[in-house]
């Protein structure tokens, strides 16, 4: 029997920071939905979530200023220089509205500041032109938050769960940033 050729070293999948802060971070996030569904005291996420923070890399990308930002607000810390002070600028569609939803979540989350959700979804209705299978997820996630800042919890989990549904099936980028929001949004205070 062949084996099969080893594949080249440049198709594999360029995977950021080492193993160790990885797994801690899927092991904090894992226990945030715990604890926003009460199955586990908060005293396990601040615990998971520290060490995590702990050995975190440098933040190189929105995504990774969006993870220290939820690991630090779960163990009481609100690190407001990781909040991005412009809106994107991307002309992708789906990046661009991603962008936005990131930094709008945060706003509201650092200030409840309810102009900044308002402005995102403004946005993103104007300049869509995204037909595809992607730009799904993206619309559920934008209507999770807009319903997190009215106040409305159960929709919005309805709409986070849809977005985490289509986006982790097909493996969107915006999946982690849809499944760190909607852990977050529900720890319990």
């Amino acid at each position: 029997m062949e084996s099969a050729a080893p594949l080249p070293v440049e198709d594999l999948p360029d995977v950021e920071g080492d193993v160790e802060s990885v797994f801690a971070e899927m092991e904090a996030q894992r226990a945030f939905f715990d604890a926003a569904l009460k199955r586990v005291p908060v005293e396990n996420v601040t615990n998971l979530a520290s060490y995590a923070l702990h050995i975190r890399g440098e933040d190189r990308s929105l995504e990774d200023r969006l993870t220290t930002f939820c690991l630090a607000y779960s163990v009481g810390e609100l690190r407001l220089e990781l909040i991005p002070h412009r809106w994107s600028r991307s002309t992708r569609w789906s990046r661009r509205t991603t962008e936005d939803l990131i930094t709008a979540w945060m706003r509201w989350v650092a200030w409840e500041d309810w102009g900044s959700v308002v402005v995102s979804l403004e946005k993103m209705e104007k300049g869509r032109d995204d037909t595809s299978i992607e730009a799904l997820p993206i619309q559920y996630w934008a209507t999770a938050i807009h319903s997190l800042a009215k106040k409305e919890q159960d929709t919005a989990r309805r709409y986070f769960e849809r977005a985490m549904e289509v986006s982790s099936q097909f493996g969107f980028p915006s999946n982690p940033p849809i499944c760190w929001t909607y852990a977050v949004s529900f720890l319990p205070s």
